[in-house]
């Protein structure tokens, strides 16, 4: 078992979306990451992670869009 303290937060997940009052955990993870995002946020819209040139970024969108990523299907359709 883990003790960790918990607090809530104000969270600006893009340029335009805030989630004010989000509970989270404080804990000291074993590697250099600020935060880990949980799928009670990522389940709220679209989220995805690019990785170009050694440089990740991610893009969150709430409300979700209607038709779904596919990054497999355009690296079909590329081909």
């Amino acid at each position: 078992m883990v003790t960790a303290d918990f607090t809530f937060i104000n969270l600006q997940l893009s340029y335009n979306f805030f989630i004010e009052y989000c509970p989270v955990y404080v804990i000291d993870l074993p590697c250099t990451a600020d935060m880990i995002v949980g799928m009670d946020l990522i389940g709220m819209g679209d989220f995805a992670i690019c990785n170009t040139d050694n440089k990740t970024s991610f893009t969150f969108a709430i409300p979700p869009f209607p038709n779904r990523l596919d990054f497999a299907g355009k690296i079909a359709k590329d081909q």
